[in-house]
């Protein structure tokens, strides 16, 4: 997992797995991006799998044997971190030191005092989808889930207007909410996969949806729009950018390893259009400075 709290600091966590042990990884970088420093986690016998940047403090999803997941929170750049007491999925959000979310598989909690306890505000049943995606933009955000199984798609996507305290069901067109991504309150993008992928897009904060492409050449997991008319997104072992709002995408990576280096989506360094990828193998690839 790779994230930046600001167009200078940003953090990779991950494990390496031996053949007979696994343990975490932890590099650092204060230059965005440029240079990595390798560090180690101040968290005895935790296994890091996800990290994120939310209100300029870091936010860390891992597990301890014998305990299951944990999430804590680091103000000082990720050199202590203090255990955030209730355990979710791995998507958090907050929005100043008191006030936030964790997501609980199909169940939305909130807290107003830093974490210590948690009030459930929101859960959805749709088949087998669980949230995995939150985006917020001011007060208002967004929250979705997917999963096909067995030949059937489920999806499942909720909005806020007042930071998280009420939510209410949202409008998807069709199958599998895949990935969305917002560019303002009310324009987003979402790619939906049914028997092939499709890129969606709404003008109106979600009420209607109007079909922008189908066809698309690859399964998307992560996208990027800087504008309605350019984006990035990532699918497989590729890269794809478009300057025309999502009709046409164009191949701009592609793993030059032969058995494939699937990416673990893209990351956007805040106040810069500079973009990230983890492979694996313990590769991290980013874009020219634009």
């Amino acid at each position: 997992s790779i994230a930046f709290k600001d167009k200078n600091n940003g953090i990779v966590v991950g494990w390496v797995v031996n053949t007979d042990s696994a343990h975490s990884i932890f590099f650092r970088t204060t230059d965005g991006g440029n240079t990595w420093t390798k560090d180690t986690c101040s968290i005895s016998n935790f296994y890091v799998g996800w990290i994120t940047a939310s209100a300029g403090t870091w936010y860390m999803l891992g597990s301890k044997p014998d305990v299951g997941n944990q999430i804590y929170r680091s103000v000082d750049n990720g050199h202590n971190w203090i255990l955030v007491k209730q355990v979710g999925n791995g998507l958090v959000h907050f929005f100043d030191d008191n006030n936030g979310l964790v997501i609980d598989l199909t169940r939305i909690l909130r807290t107003t005092d830093g974490g210590q306890h948690f009030t459930q505000v929101y859960e959805d049943h749709i088949g087998f989808a669980r949230f995995n995606m939150m985006q917020f933009i001011g007060q208002t955000g967004y929250i979705s889930g997917g999963a096909t199984v067995d030949g059937s798609s489920y999806a499942m996507m909720a909005k806020t207007n007042n930071s998280g305290a009420s939510w209410s069901k949202v409008k998807i067109p069709v199958g599998n909410l895949y990935t969305f991504r917002f560019i303002n309150p009310l324009v987003g993008y979402a790619f939906y996969f049914t028997d092939r992928t499709q890129l969606y897009k709404t003008s109106d904060g979600t009420a209607s949806w109007k079909l922008v492409s189908e066809n698309l050449p690859n399964l998307m997991n992560s996208i990027h729009f800087f504008s309605e008319q350019e984006a990035y997104a990532s699918g497989g072992d590729n890269i794809y950018h478009t300057t025309d709002g999502g009709k046409n995408w164009r191949n701009i990576y592609l793993s030059p390893n032969p058995i494939g280096q699937s990416l673990f989506g893209l990351c956007v360094v805040p106040g810069a259009k500079k973009l990230f990828a983890l492979c694996h193998y313990g590769i991290i690839i980013r874009s020219p400075d634009y």
